[in-house]
């Protein structure tokens, strides 16, 4: 999980960093072994919407991660998305919301990595006064949902299973975080839902 959570954090940093600072986007992608040769030019038009710095690459290089996996991805991004300005997030709230996406994007890749069929479902979306991730894969076998976010859980090995505990503690400290798990027609569904103060300016 450690892991995971670092290099997601430097992902996040490199979608910050000024394109003029070629010198340290170079160091980053380093440390992160990107290279043009695997930037992922697919779906930037659909997260061209998100006006959150980091947050587009950061989605962008998962979703190429998915397709280094010979995943079926669907990606949809509502136009008002583009009305949320990162001056209406908080820094903590915006190290949670990310910590979120990062934990359950990665829980997609791990699942899918270990399964003939990889589908994966990804809508991002503004109801009302909050910004709304829909996140859906398809799974081969039980989840128990009543066990999920305990602690050290794990459909892996009981090394694992500390992401969806540490959702679970943002969600129960804030009150600006919504997440809801289903099964539909054997998806794994999760829905996070962020409540935002200001959406159009």
């Amino acid at each position: 999980m450690k892991i995971h959570e670092n290099k997601n954090q430097l992902l996040l940093i490199r979608g910050m960093v000024k394109k003029s600072n070629n010198k340290l986007l170079k160091y980053i992608d380093n440390l992160l072994e990107l290279n043009d040769s695997n930037v992922d030019n697919n779906y930037l038009s659909l997260l061209d919407r998100i006006n959150i710095p980091g947050l587009k690459n950061f989605i962008n290089y998962k979703l190429m991660v998915l397709r280094k996996i010979n995943s079926q991805i669907e990606l949809y991004v509502s136009e008002d998305v583009s009305l949320i300005n990162i001056d209406v997030i908080s820094d903590n709230d915006y190290y949670n919301m990310t910590t979120i996406i990062g934990v359950l994007l990665d829980n997609i890749i791990d699942c899918l990595s270990n399964q003939k069929d990889k589908l994966v479902s990804i809508i991002i979306y503004v109801d009302n006064d909050s910004l709304c991730f829909k996140f859906a894969n398809n799974i081969e076998k039980d989840v128990d949902l009543e066990l999920i976010y305990n602690k050290g859980f794990s459909t892996k090995s009981s090394k694992r299973g500390v992401g969806l505990n540490l959702i679970k503690d943002i969600v129960d400290t804030s009150k600006k975080f919504e997440c809801n798990t289903s099964i539909v027609d054997n998806f794994f569904v999760q829905d996070v839902i962020i409540k935002i103060p200001k959406i159009i300016f």
